[in-house]
């Protein structure tokens, strides 16, 4: 049985591409799915923005969820990711919370790409002390405590996470299906391709 939840909730796949191949991944659950536009967003109070990598089309994103926000103002407006841009300085200034992913085999290149963001997320509690206590920080790592003798997340970056999250055990519901969480699940009309780079930052705020 469904369980029932107090707000319309919509999780929006932005991009299908992705550099992993996780095989717990949430999007193993479906092989096809429905398409949203602006419009159909409507009928939603929470907004959650994932992929594939969005931060693999970092422009793109940022004009996707001021777009979004431009056009909803008392929307929640959330964006889930893995991998830190210089973009998301931007794109902070229109979303309500990040949910950030260190995924099983960490690479060095993910160990930066987190110290990256914790810098980032430090900075932006400094200098925005109100703005940083009304949005929620989460983070989720799954399976990789440290990195040989270079800990991923030490005690002195956990105070800048609204919740943290460590998956130890990988399974077919590591990553739960959107469905089972009430949540609408859609593909975005103009899904981000490497193709479409070009269309979409000259036609997506037209």
């Amino acid at each position: 049985m469904r369980k029932l939840w107090s707000m319309n909730k919509t999780r929006i796949l932005i991009t299908k591409k992705c550099k992993r191949n996780c095989s717990y991944c949430a999007n193993n659950f479906y092989n096809t799915l429905d398409t949203i536009d602006f419009e159909g967003l409507k009928k939603y109070d929470e907004i959650i923005l994932t992929g594939g990598e969005p931060m693999d089309f970092p422009i793109q994103t940022y004009y996707l969820i001021k777009s979004i926000r431009e056009r909803y103002l008392n929307k929640k407006i959330y964006l889930y990711i893995s991998r830190y841009d210089v973009m998301l300085e931007d794109i902070l200034n229109f979303i309500d919370g990040i949910t950030y992913t260190i995924h099983k085999d960490v690479s060095c290149e993910d160990i930066h790409q987190y110290i990256d963001f914790t810098y980032l997320l430090n900075d932006y509690k400094k200098h925005n002390p109100t703005l940083y206590k009304n949005k929620s920080f989460k983070l989720v790592w799954i399976s990789s405590l440290d990195f040989g003798d270079y800990p991923i997340v030490t005690l002195n970056d956990v105070w800048i996470w609204n919740k943290v999250t460590y998956i130890q055990h990988i399974g077919e519901d590591t990553c739960k299906n959107p469905k089972d969480l009430g949540e609408d699940l859609f593909l975005w009309f103009r899904h981000f391709t490497l193709e479409d780079d070009i269309w979409f930052t000259e036609n997506l705020i037209k």
